[in-house]
Order: C-alpha cells, then structure tokens, then sequence
C-alpha cells in the first residue's frame, strides 16, 4: 500500500506556506528601498490574505471531505518550502517568489485533477489561477528589477 495524505493535512501545509508567504511579503516590504516594489509587495500581502481566507472557509465547511487520501507520491514534489535567507536583495526576494508561486500553482493544478468534489476542485481551480496570475506579474516585476539592479536605478519602478 502506498503512503497518502489527507486533504486535511495538506490544507495544513498549505495555510502554512500562504501564511510564511504573506509573512515574507510584509518583510520584503519594509526591507525594500524601491518604492514602487514596496507597493508590489504589500498588493502581494493582500492577495495572499484573500487566499488564506478561502482556504480557511474551505477548512471550515469540508467537513468529511478533508479525510479524503491522495497518494503522496501524486503531490509529495510539491511539499516543498523555499526560505528567504537572512540577507536578501529584492532580485533574490522577487526570485524566491516565483518559485514558492510555480510550485503552488502546480500543486494546485495537480489538486484540481485529484479531488473528487466539485467544491474542492473549484477551490483548487480558484487557487490554481490565482497564483498563476500572481506568478505572470512576479516574473514580469524580476524583469524589471533586474533592468534596475544594472543602471543602478532602484528609486523607482515606473
């Protein structure tokens, strides 16, 4: 028999994560010199409550669907979290963002097909799209820090 993992446990770990994210936005905030991603990061900050408040009601209202197995082998890569080192520049900030964002938004993806509900599949398709778009504009902000980072211009985004 292989090993699984319940939907309540993996709720867990990801509250955990989204909570350790939007933590990470709001230090980012205050450690960034650039105004403009300043603003980026507390919008990032507000996303990632509006996402812990879903899983939450999700939480909340399962009830007997939270024991529902999925085989951990399906989600176990996805179990991973990326931390920010003590000392960070906002190219390295922006970058553990992408990342800890591609793999939610697989994990998502991933739960999307393996739930056998419609509300937790709709949970996790909100999620999924979500965090891509989350994605699509950290990837666009580490282009643009990084043509900042070369002229020496962080003042500004715009």
């Amino acid at each position: 028999m292989s090993e699984s993992i319940t939907l309540l446990e993996l709720s867990d770990f990801i509250i955990k994560r989204e909570e350790s994210s939007a933590e990470l936005f709001l230090i980012m905030a205050e450690k960034t010199k650039n105004g403009f991603l300043k603003q980026r990061f507390e919008e990032f900050y507000v996303e990632t409550v509006r996402r812990l408040g879903y899983l939450s009601d999700f939480r909340k209202n399962q009830g007997k669907n939270l024991s529902f197995r999925i085989p951990l082998n399906s989600v176990k890569s996805y179990l991973v979290d990326i931390q920010l080192r003590e000392q960070f520049n906002d190219s390295q900030a922006l970058a553990l963002t992408i990342l800890r964002a591609e793999t939610s938004e697989r994990l998502y993806h991933r739960m999307e097909s393996l739930v056998e509900d419609s509300e937790s599949r709709a949970l996790f398709h909100l999620l999924h799209e979500e965090i891509g778009a989350h994605r699509i504009r950290c990837n666009a902000l580490y282009d643009q820090n990084l043509g900042l980072e070369s002229t020496g211009d962080v003042s500004d985004g715009s």
